[in-house]
């Protein structure tokens, strides 16, 4: 069998537009002038973005920033008044105010040169002392210029009341630590934030974590550590907190282990005059040339216990929204997307956020009613994390593009989510507001869509060709005629002119050329990812990507088994990083036609992946 090249076909596709005649330039023109307007404005954009931004960073600034928004009566933060965009010489003004005890530490400078031009940065550090507990908020700062008055708002700070259990009898070290999990009664599923505390009135080196086993609890690290003072006793400690999120995952009495810390502390002493007088001493060198002493040590905290309470029995009706691990925790739900009008058969993109104190690893997909009027495709899912008032607040963030299969107002019924809520202790089902999408007709979708709703297939475009008219045979001259200009040129012209113009033509054509393939080959690509979008059945993706094998790999996929498909595909596509997934598809097309999996649990799933292999072909 041969194989017609992919170029021939897109050729022929030009020809056949090119003779629509004259409305096919038009039509090119309009979309050339249409480009050439869009990338004229995207450089605009760019040309103005880029003033703003120098002009923003020209402009002096004046900002304020503090170590934490929450700690304890006993604690001291750091307020860091920062103004830069001049090298004028500032002297910020605080506010009074007996929220906190106010003391100047002293300043910071940062230099940068950026394209020539130089930047200074000038930062006041002070620390600050609560007075009380409660909402405080750290000083106003006001800084006047060139007859200005730059002002940087008060931040709030919550304070609570110093209570450390266990170490207000006991005497106090140079260095110890402190374990605690909190709440210590909980829900299974529910979170425990475990806070390693690490004090400390010496100088640390080498700091290393060494925490034994975990068993019993889902964990979550949480990326850094909280560094402050802390005031114990009349001493004051600096302090390094070290916090994990747990999620215990059955009920009962469950032990968090001990946990350790080993580092070198260096501490402070008097040399010893009989060690520096005996050179035989073992401590001659370090009494003689320093006053210090390092010791490496291993602390270690007690294990907590902790009251695991066993869960309430999911109601039947929620238990389908509801992921493999329950949520506990509160949750909410937000929906985003764009009020444009759009056409039947195209696609908005949507997306979904739940935020929670629970668990949402377990989470991978939200649950939309099914409906004849659309359809609704998965996208990408991104995740964060952020430690906010003692707790670890996730959010997960998914994407869905949504197809309308008909004109008119469309009600999409917002996805459900089934969690347990600690305060009320019962499970509740959490939705957002249905999705409004106003949507206008598209005959030629509507068409397509109603013949293949009826098991038809699609009418093929139809082209109308021009009848070819005889040559017109022109008769000799009969009598003298003078030399037209054009064959005047013709005889002076240089043979050497006329190839150097003649091979940039061809050079232009050429390009012309290789532009419109390009284009031809994205409007396929257009058309078989539009064509997967509205594929309702396993059969119709696995055509589409047989049609699209048949252009790369150049076999007709009819006659060869899923392992020849395989075999062509690794030999003809070695090098390219889609091999893999092409591989894959094929594999799970050859469980699905075994019985190995079904198809309604393959169907998304498999034109997502196609859809995915077609556009990052290259």
């Amino acid at each position: 069998m041969v194989e017609t090249p992919i170029w021939n076909k897109h050729y022929s596709d030009v020809i056949k537009r090119s003779s629509k005649g004259a409305g096919g330039f038009k039509l090119a023109r309009l979309k050339g002038v249409s480009l050439f307007s869009g990338l004229a404005s995207k450089l605009v954009c760019v040309v103005v973005w880029l003033c703003l931004v120098s002009y923003a960073h020209s402009q002096p600034r004046l900002t304020s920033s503090v170590s934490s928004r929450t700690g304890q009566v006993s604690d001291t933060f750091l307020f860091t008044v920062t103004f830069e965009g001049s090298d004028q010489q500032v002297v910020p003004q605080l506010s009074a105010g007996g929220d906190f005890q106010v003391s100047y530490l002293g300043p910071k400078t940062v230099i940068e040169m950026n394209n020539g031009k130089i930047r200074t940065q000038l930062s006041f550090i002070y620390s600050l002392t609560p007075t009380r507990s409660g909402a405080l908020r750290t000083p106003e700062v006001q800084v006047e210029m060139n007859g200005a008055l730059l002002t940087a708002n008060p931040i709030e700070i919550t304070i609570t009341d110093t209570t450390i259990e266990g170490l207000d009898d006991a005497p106090l070290s140079n260095t110890f630590l402190k374990h605690t999990g909190q709440p210590n009664s909980v829900f299974v599923g529910q979170q425990i934030l475990n806070t390693l505390s690490l004090y400390t009135r010496n100088n640390l080196r080498r700091i290393k974590l060494d925490d034994s086993a975990l068993e019993g609890f889902w964990q979550e690290k949480i990326s850094g550590s909280n560094n402050h003072e802390r005031s114990l006793g009349g001493l004051r400690y600096s302090v390094i907190d070290i916090s994990r999120s747990l999620y215990p995952l059955k009920p009962g009495v469950l032990t968090i282990p001990e946990r350790s810390i080993s580092c070198d502390v260096v501490e402070s002493r008097r040399p010893s005059l009989s060690s520096m007088l005996d050179p035989f001493s073992d401590k001659f060198f370090q009494d003689f040339f320093g006053s210090s002493r390092v010791t490496h040590r291993t602390l270690r905290a007690d294990p907590i216990q902790v009251n695991v309470k066993p869960l309430a029995e999911q109601p039947t009706a929620l238990r389908k929204y509801s992921p493999v691990v329950p949520i506990v925790g509160q949750t909410n739900m937000n929906i985003e997307y764009s009020g444009v009008p759009l056409k039947a058969g195209e696609s908005k993109e949507l997306s979904i956020t739940i935020t929670s104190s629970g668990n949402l690893k377990p989470l991978k997909t939200l649950l939309f009613e099914s409906n004849l009027d659309f359809k609704v495709y998965p996208g990408d899912i991104s995740e964060t994390q952020n430690l906010v008032g003692g707790e670890l607040i996730m959010m997960k963030k998914f994407h869905y593009t949504v197809v309308p299969l008909k004109s008119g107002l469309l009600r999409v019924p917002s996805p459900k989510l089934s969690h347990f809520n600690t305060l009320t202790e019962q499970y509740e089902l959490l939705s957002g507001e249905d999705i409004a999408l106003v949507v206008s007709a598209n005959s030629a979708f509507n068409q397509s869509h109603s013949q293949v709703s009826k098991g038809k297939e699609a009418l093929p475009n139809t082209i109308t060709t021009i009848p070819t008219l005889p040559p017109i045979i022109t008769a000799p001259k009969l009598s003298y005629q003078p030399d037209s200009l054009a064959t005047k040129v013709n005889g002076v012209l240089n043979p050497r002119l006329v190839l150097a113009v003649f091979g940039l033509l061809a050079i232009i054509v050429g390009g012309i050329f290789v532009s419109v393939t390009k284009w031809i080959k994205g409007t396929d690509n257009r058309r078989m990812i539009k064509n997967l979008h509205n594929s309702a059945t396993l059969d119709e993706v696995q055509e589409h990507f047989f049609d699209w094998l048949k252009e790369i790999l150049k076999v007709d996929p009819a006659g060869c088994t899923y392992n020849d498909l395989r075999a062509y595909a690794k030999d003809r596509l070695a090098e390219n990083r889609i091999l893999p997934e092409i591989v894959l598809v094929l594999d799970k097309l050859e469980s699905i036609k075994y019985g190995q999996q079904t198809q309604s649990t393959s169907l998304n799933e498999l034109s997502s992946m196609v859809i995915s292999i077609v556009k990052d072909y290259k």
